[in-house]
């Protein structure tokens, strides 16, 4: 949509491809997008069409109501963002030269956080995410015949160091943009939880806490903390609360923990 020229354009990024799907797991057809009891049901409703959707109302918005602008509105959809983005947007910014130009891209990652009410009390940025981390294993032993297997059987010890990968836990480390951001939403917390935003990395030293944050989605935190403790005062399961905690992305010396020799 264009606008002036007297700024840059905003690019409204989103993707239209899907994370495959097991048809015997779902109550619905995937790609049917089924309404059911106020809920849409479908591969992508929410990763990452829903987004696309949202973006092409906001350009019908602004052409039915006339809007002036002062940029372009760039819309894009792109494809291969599940398997890294090579053929996807990596290929249209290679070809596309108008994207280069946009000064902000608005993309999935983040949200708007409502009251009851429905009004905004926030709006979240993303500085990051999680990246790939792939390991390969390799066992070493005694070849031989299945039918006579042998003590240090290869196969065992792969077992038994892909089981020691399940249980490696990396050390929680708290960036301080996140640590900032809990301190500023502290205030709207209520009372008997605010002290563990007020100083998340306090807040964290609370196994129940760091449990909680490790496992529940809303909250992001992902780390050690394990087990099953006493709550801390105040410390209510059934809340949710976005934190944005990071693993601690230096990652120390993974190879002492896949190739020492397993038990």
């Amino acid at each position: 949509m264009k606008g002036s020229g007297e700024k840059r354009p905003i690019l409204l990024l989103s993707h239209i491809d899907v994370v495959p799907v097991e048809k015997s797991q779902w109550e619905m057809d995937p790609f049917e997008a089924v309404i059911k009891d106020g809920y849409l049901y479908g591969r992508g409703a929410l990763d990452d069409k829903s987004m696309g959707i949202v973006a092409m109302m906001v350009l019908l918005i602004l052409k039915r109501e006339k809007v002036s602008l002062k940029r372009d509105i760039l819309f894009l959809a792109a494809a291969d963002e599940e398997t890294g983005g090579k053929c996807g947007i990596e290929w249209l910014l290679k070809n596309v030269p108008s994207l280069e130009k946009a000064e902000y891209a608005l993309n999935e990652g983040s949200y708007v956080i409502c009251d009851d009410t429905g009004v905004p009390t926030r709006y979240e940025l993303s500085n990051g995410q999680k990246v790939l981390f792939q390991l390969k294993l390799k066992a070493r032993g005694t070849s031989g015949h299945a039918s006579m297997p042998t003590p240090d059987n290869p196969n065992v010890t792969l077992v038994r160091g892909l089981e020691a990968v399940t249980r490696w836990e990396t050390r929680l480390h708290v960036l301080p943009m996140v640590k900032e951001y809990f301190a500023k939403i502290a205030p709207k917390q209520p009372p008997e939880i605010r002290q563990y935003f007020e100083d998340v990395e306090k807040g964290l030293a609370h196994q129940a806490v760091r449990k909680r944050a490790d496992i529940e989605p809303h909250l992001q935190c992902h780390g050690q903390g394990h087990g099953l403790p006493d709550h801390p005062p105040g410390w209510n399961k059934s809340e949710r609360d976005p934190f944005r905690i990071h693993s601690d992305p230096r990652l120390q010396n993974p190879s002492r923990y896949v190739e020492r020799p397993f038990p």
